[in-house]
């Protein structure tokens, strides 16, 4: 692989190294960027090294670079591999675009570069970055394009000062045979790296950016992602509680802490049993999903008769169609539409008339655990799969199949060798509740199922492989073993709350839930949750503090900056509204105080409080303009002493006689302009006014030595040059 060390134009006048190091961050930032929102390894390994060894070229003034037929083959290449990707199997072209792009800025880095290939490579990494932001809504994604942004805006300062210098490098005045070289040119085009001024400008910039992102975020809204309380990092959005699972998908969940619904139970509560509000519920499993086998007919509420659990439901409107209830209801009043029951026992709103952000209803629910109204229940509601195979509608694998058996297979051929009645039932509620026990035994809860396979049975890799899940994977594994082993089981959604002494339970997006529920004929459908009460984290570090911080921050993120929608963009703007009515109230009523004060002052000679208040802010306004003034004066000064110890400026009276020089030419008719050089003015003197040319030349040479050359004279050579002017004004 070659290896070309810069030119002198390179190292002294194009500041060729400036700009290489920045556009090597700025690269390698997008392509992070855009594996952070797609997950993957390979291509920050890959980007990586190839920054990592053209930023140790360029340390040291080099570049690295291959022959361009190399990368010519390299393009060909990606643009092989992005066809496969295209006609293999895929979620979108968005992934295999982000991959080529990654390609052909790899194949850039290695060859030599000019000014295109630089635009060209901030194209591309600007495009990468975008497609990056379509994948991803995660904060660490942001922050790592709000980093990106600034090393774009840097880099892109340099690459225009380059091109500017280069221009420079390139010019050539009438007269001279070829540019000048590199060396005398950087005395005039650039001395010093104007790094301080770039920072300034830069943060400038940035804030600009922020300051027009934020405006357009505030204005322009997104369409909020599906509550249901958990939202995976892939798990498309939706609306409404979710009418599939589908598991096995890798990603983390996380929690909201919006309030989704309110409920007021009437009458007194059990302390300490936690209450479950089930919503939708699920029979069929297969290619890991879990969806809603058909139900039979729809029927309509029954009249609320004998004892029931009464319950009055605020629901956020983005859950509809599904209604939530203690099971098991038989009524429901709903001010915004009409009710519907499945013979499931499932209630939904139907036949909706206008509603806004919140509906409210009243559901009246059989009270559980209760004989009589478990034998009303069958009465009214029909049971799907009560009288079918357990094992029909359900995908098992052999190894669940098996596990199953070893785990309460004992159990099962007990049941198996009893008649039906209430013994046979109680076999099944306990061959449920060891399932159960041995799940918790087995498998952690997580949040974290970024190691999920999905070409696996979720079920099948949550038992044997994975061995951590959250609630759905618990109740799924739950029911597909009992199913297994002829127990009739399904799967429930919908909120859990850990209970509340007044009746009052306050739902929030984190209580969304999954659990099993276990059908006997002497207890209806039973709720038997396999999910631990609690989520087991690990023993506390010494980073525990800011492992909660940040997971606070990236729970603020997702609720005020991912879900922000058109409901968040109206209470934005009343705010705002609210903000501005209430400053311009004060500023109306500060105007009225000072005219009051001033007709007061000047009518009757009183100062009033108002008054003493605007002398008082004027005083302080005039004291702060005083400082200003005097610190920019100081600031000046120290600067210009800094400049004459590092040798930079000089002392105002060493460049006296010139000043005195162009004087005395301007009074004789040589106007001084900014397209004369020093050496043309005294030419066209010696001409005019007939003057020494040589004593010119003289004073022109000391000029340039002293002023652009940090030459050193004796003070008798300076006050010689003053005399020569004296005696040219005479």
């Amino acid at each position: 692989m070659p290896l070309r060390r810069y030119s002198e134009a390179e190292v002294i006048l194009s500041e060729r190294r400036r700009l290489e190091m920045p556009l090597l961050v700025t690269v390698w930032l997008g392509v992070l960027a855009f594996c952070l929102a797609e997950g993957t390894v390979f291509y920050a390994v890959a980007a990586t090294a190839a920054v990592g060894v053209n930023a140790w070229a360029v340390r040291r003034r080099h570049e690295v670079y291959v022959q361009r037929a190399f990368v010519n083959i390299g393009v060909l290449l990606a643009t092989v591999v992005l066809v496969i990707e295209l006609l293999g199997p895929n979620d979108g072209m968005l992934r295999p675009l982000g991959h080529y792009l990654i390609l052909i800025q790899l194949c850039k880095l290695f060859e030599r570069k000019g000014n295109r290939d630089y635009v060209q490579l901030l194209a591309m990494s600007g495009l990468l970055t975008v497609v990056a932001s379509i994948l991803s809504s995660a904060l660490a994604f942001a922050l790592v394009v709000l980093v990106y942004l600034g090393a774009l805006c840097y880099t892109s300062m340099v690459f225009t000062l380059k091109r500017g210098l280069d221009a420079v490098g390139r010019a050539r005045l009438d007269g001279e045979q070829h540019p000048l070289s590199p060396r005398l040119l950087a005395w005039n085009a650039i001395r010093d790296w104007p790094g301080a001024a770039l920072r300034r400008r830069l943060g400038v910039l940035l804030a600009a950016i922020l300051a027009t992102g934020a405006v357009m975020f505030l204005v322009t809204p997104r369409t909020g992602r599906g509550l249901g309380g958990q939202s995976g990092a892939r798990r498309p959005a939706q609306g409404g509680f979710p009418s599939q699972i589908r598991l096995g998908e890798p990603g983390e969940i996380y929690l909201s802490d919006a309030i989704v619904m309110r409920v007021t139970v009437a009458g007194a509560e059990p302390v300490g049993v936690p209450r479950y509000f089930r919503g939708r519920t699920f029979e069929v499993y297969a290619d890991s999903t879990w969806s809603t086998s058909p139900a039979g007919p729809p029927r309509y509420a029954a009249a609320p008769v004998g004892e029931t659990v009464v319950q009055d439901v605020e629901m956020n409107a983005s859950l509809l169609p599904t209604l939530f209830a203690i099971a098991e209801p038989i009524r429901c009043d709903a001010a915004g539409g009409t009710v519907q029951f499945d013979a499931a026992n499932r209630m939904t709103l139907t036949q909706r008339r206008h509603i806004g952000k919140r509906v409210d209803y009243r559901v009246w629910s059989l009270p559980p655990d209760n004989d009589e109204a478990v034998a009303r229940l069958e009465r009214i509601a029909r049971t799907p799969a009560a009288g079918d195979d357990p094992t029909e509608g359900v995908e098992i694998t052999p190894r669940v199949d098996a596990l199953a058996e070893r785990w309460a297979g004992d159990l099962a051929r007990r049941r198996d060798a009893t008649q039906r009645g209430p013994r046979r039932d109680r076999l099944d509620v306990r061959i449920a509740e060891r399932i159960a026990d041995k799940l918790a035994e087995r498998c952690a809860y997580t949040l974290d199922l970024s190691d999920a396979e999905p070409d696996r049975d979720a079920v099948e890799d949550f038992l044997f492989h994975l061995r951590k899940g959250h609630c759905e994977y618990f109740a799924a594994a739950q029911v597909v073993l009992c199913r297994a082993l002829g127990v009739r089981a399904r799967l429930a959604g919908g909120f859990r709350s850990d209970g509340a002494a007044d009746g009052r339970h306050v739902l929030r997006g984190r209580d969304a839930h999954a659990w099993a529920e276990v059908y006997t004929p002497s207890t209806h459908w039973r709720i038997v949750d396999p999910a631990p009460r609690r989520r087991l984290d690990p023993p506390r570090a010494w980073h525990a503090p800011l492992t909660g911080l940040w997971r606070n921050v990236q729970t603020w993120w997702r609720e005020r900056v991912v879900g922000y929608d058109a409901d968040a963009r109206r209470r934005t703007g009343r705010w705002f509204a609210d903000v501005f009515a209430a400053i311009y109230a004060a500023a109306a009523g500060v105007v009225r105080s000072v005219v009051r004060s001033v007709v007061n002052l000047l009518a009757f000679g009183v100062i009033d409080r108002a008054m003493r208040y605007v002398v008082a802010a004027v005083t302080f306004v005039a004291a702060v303009v005083l400082a200003a003034v005097i610190g920019r004066v100081v600031r000046r000064e120290l600067r210009y002493r800094r400049h004459l110890r590092h040798g930079v400026a000089l002392p105002w009276q060493t460049l006296r006689f010139f000043a005195r020089l162009m004087r005395l030419l301007e009074r004789h008719g040589i106007e001084r302009r900014d397209d004369r050089t020093p050496r043309e003015l005294t030419d066209e003197a010696a001409r005019r006014l007939d003057l020494p040319a040589d004593a010119l030349d003289d004073l022109v040479d000391l000029y340039y030595r002293l002023r652009w050359g940090h030459a050193t004279v004796s003070l008798a050579r300076v006050r010689a040059a003053e005399q020569q002017v004296a005696d040219l004004a005479e």
